[in-house]
């Protein structure tokens, strides 16, 4: 492939990293130390001698004068700055600080062991003192320095923290170069991290950029990163009309318009679409251009043009004119002649087994396996770890053409050892799979199900991980805001305790004041008495009213906390089901549908028919668990409409027992209804269809075989009851009150083993609460359980509490 390295994009892109001490300059003003460098010793030795104002700016320039040359004392004066500005309570002064810090850290990473640890701790202290949208100048250079840090150790961190970075540029308008610089090196790093949308997304804006600056020639390296990002995602056409623009561009300022290289990159997307004859024709146009080249010796260019040769042979190949492909190989063996070094030798190999592949299509099988014995003694010569990964894989696939299994499967097993020494986890989930597919082909059916399952169990681990990439942004952002919301608890702890010493100075002058005034109205006359009294009172009130206040905070910041810790623990339930409970069924039906579409024939009927149970069973529990999670997520985020009405609930329970009773009759459960009247209920229809179901699903969940279910319904007052009672398992007492908190983590297995995730209860609870009604469950462990919910029966019914309808019930009982 045409590689992205061959335009000048990776040079461009270091250029950019080069100017961060010129950005960090005009964000942060002078790095140099305006000290002379002969007044060093004397500021040293007589710093103490000044005032702290002054001190401060002395070792300011201290630590500026030594960053480069004597790491300790820079830091350890920033850190007497640092502490100056603390007990001063100067806000900025501390963030500076921090940041200088995590400057000089970041400055030394090669000398200072754990300095990227320590810059990032002072970048984060540097954050957490910023407040809101003020200093959004240090914000953003803090995320821009985090964001290098980061560069080369994980660049995913890094572009996390580039974009926001970036964000803040757009939002209050810097110049151009910010946005462009940071648009390049977010397009750089999910280029190393194959991110090709975001590749994309962040060309395009440094290609918008360029149009605003009349930089249009500029543009070449971002249009053909473009291009090949859409090559890799397989959008050939989206590729081709970049890389045409890029051609406009190139003719226009006549920047080597039609080079070797961009016209063999037409060809290979043309090869990938199927047009062969297009691919042929750039092919050709490609070489040509590279034989008139005149700076190369004899024998580079003779190996350049033999690849060439190459290439065209395989799109005869694919073409299925096997003779002219031969020739073509046989021009390229022409060119490599006698030569021995290593890179000849190994594209003969290559040559070789793709002629040899050619004369098995021509049925000439003999001719066939005697050319993939001069491929097979060049690579005993040279040795298999000489060759790359995609070299192997395309052996392997040649020697499955010609039958010959064993030398295949040596060659992928060669392959998926070259991509876990290079730790490519995509290469060798691929060529774990097309050893599944050899294994298949040649009937190893018990080495072909184990390398599938392999194959399966790398698939979710990516696809884990995958998910992950996805929650990193999401986990930085949660935990920047964990520590603001810290930040701010502390600030607010702060700001009480102060008001209380306040409180205390004030009641002790106010104290000392009134002694005075007695000492003063013992001496003179009635009248300064009763003043003095008068004082006193209005100052206790006032010290009452600020009490009051104090204790008006305090249990601000204690729901404050409540709220956040229920946001995390929601948070943390949602990621759970997702990560876990909805992948399971979803690889449960992939693998069993694999195992039909595989091995239908090798399968009786009664095998055929389990699977078949197995995937309709499983797809209606994810559909329910999808169901109940979109609910529960709505439900949380406050955006599910609460349309109540007067409704017939006797006709909702019976529209839901009647869609129940499939799953009830596979375990022989009866279910005895025993609502017939049309009561009228004013609540939500969806949200009360809702309740009913997942309360009678979890009863036929538990219930054993044999079993009954029963549904009844009471009036007490102005409050419908309806009760759903099983004879199943029943509920531990330990389990009762923890049925319906989300911080619980509740979820046992059916009669017959269902799966659950406690999912369904917190959504019953959360819509009955809605609808202004209660529930509860009440249980006998080993003998069953009953569970109630009541709703209102008008608009204006006044609530009757539980423990008043369980002395209602209990009485008609």
């Amino acid at each position: 492939m045409f590689g992205m390295d061959n335009i000048n994009h990776i040079k461009l892109t270091k250029i950019y990293f080069l100017l961060i001490p010129f950005f960090i300059i005009l964000l942060n003003g002078k790095l140099s130390s305006s000290i002379p460098s002969d007044s060093i010793d004397y500021y040293e030795q007589n710093i103490n001698k000044f005032p702290t104002n002054l001190k401060i700016d002395i070792l300011t320039d201290l630590s500026q004068y030594y960053s480069k040359i004597d790491t300790k004392k820079a830091t350890n004066f920033l850190y007497q700055v640092l502490n100056y500005s603390v007990q001063s309570k100067d806000t900025l002064k501390i963030i500076k600080s921090e940041f200088r810090i995590g400057f000089i850290f970041q400055l030394n990473l090669s000398t200072i062991q754990h300095s990227i640890d320590s810059a990032r701790t002072h970048y984060f202290n540097a954050l957490i003192n910023l407040d809101g949208k003020e200093n959004l100048d240090y914000r953003f250079k803090t995320y821009l320095q985090l964001g290098d840090l980061y560069r080369d150790v994980n660049p995913q961190s890094a572009q996390v923290y580039y974009e926001k970075a970036l964000k803040i540029a757009e939002d209050i308008n810097y110049d151009y170069d910010y946005l462009l610089f940071l648009s390049q090196r977010i397009a750089f790093l999910n280029l190393k991290l194959n991110r090709y949308q975001k590749v994309i997304l962040h060309s395009l804006k440094v290609v918008e950029l360029y149009s605003i600056m009349n930089l249009e020639k500029e543009k070449i390296s971002y249009l053909n990163y473009i291009g090949n990002s859409y090559f890799q995602m397989g959008k050939y056409e989206k590729a081709l009309n970049y890389y045409f623009q890029e051609l406009e561009l190139r003719r226009k300022y006549n920047i080597n318009p039609l080079n070797d290289d961009f016209l063999d990159q037409l060809a290979k997307v043309y090869t990938a679409m199927g047009q062969f004859d297009k691919a042929l024709d750039y092919h050709r146009r490609a070489l040509s251009i590279f034989e008139n080249q005149k700076n190369l010796d004899s024998k580079s260019k003779k190996s350049i043009i033999a690849q060439y040769y190459l290439k065209i042979g395989l799109v005869y190949y694919m073409k299925n004119n096997y003779n002219k492909s031969l020739d073509y190989y046989n021009q390229a063996l022409d060119l490599i002649g006698n030569a021995n070094d290593e890179a000849s030798l190994k594209g003969k190999s290559i040559i070789y087994n793709n002629m040899a592949l050619n004369y098995k299509s021509l049925g000439s099988v003999e001719k066939s396996l005697d050319i993939i014995k001069k491929s097979e003694a060049i690579i005993n010569k040279i040795g298999l770890d000489n060759y790359e990964f995609y070299t192997l894989t395309s052996f392997s696939e040649i020697y499955s053409k010609l039958n010959k299994f064993e030398e295949a499967e040596k060659y992928l097993l060669k392959a998926i050892e070259i991509a876990k020494k290079e730790e490519n986890s995509n290469d060798e989930k691929n060529s774990i799979y097309l050893l599944y597919e050899l294994y298949k082909k040649f009937n190893r059916f018990e080495s072909a199900l184990n390398t599938y399952q392999n194959f399966k169990n790398m698939s979710d681990s990516l696809i884990n991980l995958e998910m992950t990439d996805k929650l990193v942004e999401f986990q930085t952002v949660y935990e920047m805001e964990k520590r603001n919301q810290e930040n701010e608890a502390l600030k607010t702890a702060n700001r009480l305790q102060r008001e209380k010493a306040e409180l205390e100075r004030q009641s002790f002058i106010l104290t000392s004041l009134f002694s005075l005034l007695v000492i003063v109205v013992l001496m003179v006359l009635f009248y300064f008495r009763k003043r003095a009294t008068n004082v006193l009172v209005v100052s206790n009130i006032t010290i009452e009213g600020q009490n009051a206040r104090l204790l008006e905070l305090n249990e601000n910041l204690r729901k404050s906390e409540s709220t956040l810790r229920h946001s995390n623990t929601t948070k943390d339930k949602f990621i759970s089901i997702i990560a876990h409970d909805l992948k399971n069924p979803m690889h449960s039906i992939g693998f069993s549908a694999d195992l039909m579409l595989n091995y239908f024939d090798n399968l009786n009927d009664d095998k055929k028919k389990d699977h078949l149970k197995g995937i309709y069973k499983t797809s209606n529990h994810a559909y329910d668990l999808l169901e109940n999670l979109l609910h529960w997520a709505m439900a949380q985020s406050k955006s599910m409409n609460y349309e109540p009405d007067d409704i017939n609930v006797g006709e909702i329970i019976k529209d839901v027992v009647d869609l129940s009773f499939g799953s009830a009759e596979n375990k022989n459960v009866g279910i005895i209804n025993n609502i017939n009247t049309p009561y009228k209920v004013y609540a939500d229809r969806n949200m009360i269809e809702t309740v009913v179901r997942n309360l009678l699903s979890n009863s036929i969940k538990f219930s054993n075989e044999n079993g009954t279910i029963e549904l009844s319904f009471y009036i007490v007052n102005e409050y419908a009851i309806i009760e759903i009672k099983d004879n199943g398992i029943g509920i531990p007492e330990k389990s009762l009150e923890k049925l319906f908190k989300i911080e619980e983590q509740i979820s046992t297995p059916g009669t017959m083993k269902e799966s659950g995730t406690g999912l369904g209860l917190l959504l019953c609870k959360e819509f009955v609460n809605i609808n202004r009604g209660d529930i509860w469950v009440e249980s006998i462990y080993g003998q069953g359980a009953t569970f109630k919910f009541t709703v209102p029966m008008n608009k204006n019914a006044k609530f009757v509490s539980k423990e008043e309808i369980q002395q209602t019930l209990k009485g008609l009982n």
